[in-house]
């Protein structure tokens, strides 16, 4: 997914340089904004995709198709929104690609319950009062939607500020923050039930 200029551009001045840089054909400021982001871009595309070994070739996919469309290197909020926007819109369709994965995707809490690679809340301290039993964590996590899954790792596994994390999810700050609310809602209630999915169905 690669986004066109608009006027309302809100790019940090090292943002809009490395993007210039980048249009004009800079392969070394591409490089370093990939070696920065793709850690990130990793994680979150296991975030929403979490079955099997397709993380880093999403990635890689996605960053092969911004340097083929360098020119129209546009981010708007950051180049860190613009690049979590176009991993979850590809990881989104692997996984319709491959149905089966849908059907695995309930038990991706037990599968991924010891896996340290996906970092879901890097800091100790998120004030998301969910107590510390990672094991819990993962596996609740992984019973919640994937915009749930989404909007919880973007702001608080990568920090990101609501602004962007509206920018990658394609809707207003204010939906940001009535989605962030209503998912750590579920995750809390996961949390008290072991992490375990509840008999209804997802909010």
């Amino acid at each position: 997914m690669l986004f066109r200029p608009k006027p309302d551009a809100e790019l940090s001045d090292e943002d809009r340089i490395l993007s210039e840089r980048i249009r004009a054909g800079d392969i070394q400021a591409f490089d370093d904004v990939a070696r920065k982001h793709i850690p990130a871009m990793v994680r979150l595309a296991g975030a929403i995709n979490p079955i099997g070994d397709v993380h880093e070739d999403i990635v890689q996919s996605v960053l092969a198709r911004v340097w083929e469309r360098r020119a129209e290197f546009y981010p708007r909020k950051s180049i860190v929104a613009y690049l979590m926007a176009a991993v979850r819109s590809h990881a989104l369709d692997v996984r319709r690609q491959d149905r089966s994965r849908e059907r695995l995707l309930e038990h991706a809490g037990d599968h991924f319950s010891h896996d340290e690679t996906l970092n879901l809340f890097p800091s100790p301290d998120t004030g998301l009062d969910i107590g510390d039993d990672k094991l819990a964590l993962r596996r609740a996590f992984f019973t919640l939607s994937e915009r749930q899954r989404t909007v919880l790792h973007l702001r608080y596994g990568q920090d990101m500020r609501y602004a962007e994390v509206a920018a990658v999810l394609g809707i207003t700050p204010k939906a940001v923050e009535r989605l962030l609310a209503k998912s750590i809602e579920a995750l809390r209630a996961r949390m008290r039930e072991g992490g375990f999915p509840p008999s209804e169905p997802s909010i």
